[in-house]
């Protein structure tokens, strides 16, 4: 389109040149005007294409959209290699997520600043610079943000060099650049300041060690390492666009009863007769969809020994990248898409953990070692924290639903996100039909019950339904007043 225009002013360009010749010659008009002509030519031009000409060697959009899922991959490598919890990667992709938002705002309309949108946000400040590529400068926030709230500075300030010094080889001016990276830490700083207050720097200033509740049917340290329960003070965190953590409280767990014939000791009986008759397919499901930050190893399975791993959190948001990337979707819609899922697990995790917490419930393994077998396993590691609801289930369903709203339903994918850890890839029909998978393969693994399961589905649902009515409503409108 850019070529097209150009060539028509390159046109109107030669037969103003021959015009003002001849007008010359007739009306004696000043030769300055013939000098000031291609000038103005040259103006329109650059106004034509909306571009200004130190862009003109700029990256295409989807080259754009492409170096955005390279870095935040690399933030995502980041978290794998330092072990970063569940609810914390969560938090980081936010926050990151929004800063890059918030230019891209500034630059298309049809996606509106999310001032007062979200709880207690008030927005960064308008750019009112010179000339800088907002492409850039989003990205440049995002890894700024992360840097701040991850303190692990070296990765992600290379990655900010690498940005700029190819900005330049791709044909960007110095001095766009230099505007490009001030823009972003002034983004950076608005959205610092923002996380500031969601009172996660008080509860780390605590960090009280959880005692859990006496009770058959209360959640107690689990073998093999007995560690206390983590994040237990997760859901004082202030959400984005969840009202509270209490918003989306899932239907009631279960009432405890090992009575026989009682709906507790069925299920009970259940976990330990999956864990008997588990399939070949069943193992890998569960050992791919077990995206725990740290796998032990197990007796009998092909999980690595202590090897980090990714959350799950982490593995939906490359779900969602290499959707962005199949679907071709351009460089804005590309941080919409990631920003909407980040948000989705942020609050999914927020409401999740409070449930957790509330309810306490025990873990299947130490119901099972008190009453049925005391040498029992699970074939996964259970996790340090109560087991009702299963969080894999809220947030692959939350995700699930997001991603169904922005690209539609029935689209089928495949899914190698775990190939660093050795494991094939597996085909899905939907993105319904993956968060089915994983929150199955809690109950596969042995690490949580029948109701945890379905009810956390129910929960994700709920999640979805809230951040899209929300945020997709002021998407909506703003398209339709544009």
């Amino acid at each position: 389109m850019i070529n097209v225009i150009n060539n028509i002013i390159k046109m109107y360009y030669l037969k103003g040149i021959q015009f003002l010749e001849n007008s010359s010659k007739k009306m004696g008009m000043l030769p300055s005007m013939k000098l000031l002509f291609p000038l103005f030519c040259l103006f329109l031009a650059s106004g034509a294409t909306g571009q200004p000409s130190n862009k003109s060697q700029a990256r295409s959009n989807e080259e754009q959209a492409a170096r955005f899922r390279k870095e935040l991959n690399g933030m995502t490598q980041l978290m794998y290699r330092t072990g970063v919890g569940a609810p914390h990667a969560g938090r980081f992709y936010a926050y990151a997520l929004l800063g890059a938002y918030e230019i891209v705002s500034q630059n298309n309309r049809d996606y509106p600043s999310l001032k007062g949108q979200l709880l207690g946000y008030q927005g960064v400040t308008q750019y009112a610079g010179g000339k800088m590529d907002y492409p850039l400068s989003a990205m440049l926030a995002s890894l700024k943000i992360a840097c701040e709230l991850m303190h692990i500075t070296a990765d992600l300030e290379i990655a900010q060099k690498q940005l700029k010094t190819d900005a330049l080889k791709h044909g960007l001016a110095q001095f766009v650049v230099d505007n490009s990276d001030k823009y972003a830490q002034n983004v950076c700083n608005a959205v610092i300041a923002y996380a500031n207050r969601d009172s996660f720097r008080d509860i780390r200033k605590q960090m009280k060690v959880y005692a859990p509740k006496l009770g058959a049917d209360k959640w107690q340290r689990t073998p093999p390492e007995f560690f206390p329960a983590v994040e237990w003070e997760w859901q004082n965190l202030r959400t984005f666009v969840l009202d509270s953590a209490r918003q989306c409280k899932p239907a009631p767990a279960t009432e405890y009863s090992m009575v026989e014939g009682s709906a507790f000791r069925k299920m009970v009986e259940s976990v330990v007769e999956t864990q008997q008759n588990l399939t070949a397919e069943q193992k890998e499901i569960a050992l791919f969809w077990e995206n725990t930050s740290y796998t032990f190893h197990k007796i009998g399975t092909k999980a690595p020994k202590n090897q980090l791993r990714q959350t799950p959190g982490t593995h939906w948001m490359k779900i969602t990248s290499h959707m962005t990337d199949s679907l071709k979707t351009d460089f804005d819609k590309t941080i919409w898409v990631h920003m909407l899922v980040a948000f989705t697990i942020h609050d999914g995790f927020i409401s999740t953990w409070a449930e957790k917490y509330r309810s306490e419930r025990v873990r299947p393994i130490t119901v099972i070692r008190a009453h049925l077998d005391k040498d029992w396993e699970s074939f996964l590691h259970t996790p340090a924290f109560p087991e009702y609801v299963s969080g894999h289930s809220v947030i692959s369903m939350a995700v699930a639903a997001v991603l169904t709203q922005c690209f539609g339903d029935n689209i089928a994918f495949t899914d190698d996100s775990e190939k660093y850890a050795g494991m094939p890839a597996r085909r899905f029909a939907s993105f319904q039909a993956a968060a089915n998978e994983a929150s199955a393969s809690r109950l596969y693994g042995g690490i949580h019950f029948q109701d945890a399961v379905e009810n956390g589905k129910e929960q994700g649902k709920q999640i979805a339904k809230v951040i899209m009515n929300k945020l997709g409503q002021v998407l909506q409108v703003a398209k339709n007043t544009k």
